[in-house]
């Protein structure tokens, strides 16, 4: 006869245990797309606070979104959609996989638009980029969701080389 601990804690492991191998694969999978999006989010967050510096170097600050922000971001759009997700979860990929080349396209915009000095094509450029933040927070949640109710639990953040807690 088991213990009531014993039982508690074997119905604890289970509840924490992935119960699918195609969420544990598709958590693998999403492991360095992530990471390479984590470091994009910090090389942007690092640009913006940089250009609200009132002594800022402009044209540096430009050199860099254009050399390392938006080849980023097509790159990391770029191996998602060559990533293959298992088939159970292809949907929800296709669904990130949008939402990252429409960042990159609307990040390449933006650099077209200070080229092009136009205040209309930068606020065109900037509500898609919000667009796509607002998608992409939508899609972590959804992700977080339908990947913890199989036991896998998703760090869409990571600085590290572990973000998924199986």
């Amino acid at each position: 006869m088991q213990s009531s601990r014993a039982i508690t804690v074997s119905l604890l492991l289970s509840a924490c245990t992935p119960s699918d191998p195609a969420a544990v694969a598709y958590g693998e999978v999403l492991r360095p797309l992530l990471r390479a999006n984590s470091r994009l989010a910090t090389e942007v967050i690092k640009l913006a606070a940089d250009a609200h510096d009132e002594h800022a170097d402009s044209d540096a600050i430009r050199a860099r979104w254009r050399d390392s922000v938006i080849p980023s971001s097509e790159h990391i759009a770029w191996q998602a959609a060559m990533t293959e997700s298992p088939q159970s979860w292809t949907a929800m990929h296709d669904e990130l996989v949008e939402i990252w080349k429409q960042r990159a396209s609307a990040y390449r915009e933006l650099d077209f638009a200070i080229t092009d000095a136009s205040r209309e094509a930068w606020a065109r450029a900037g509500e898609s980029v919000n667009e796509c933040q607002v998608a992409e927070e939508a899609w972590v949640a959804d992700a977080s969701k339908a990947l913890g109710a199989k036991g896998v639990q998703l760090d869409p953040y990571p600085t590290t080389d572990c973000c998924l807690t199986p």
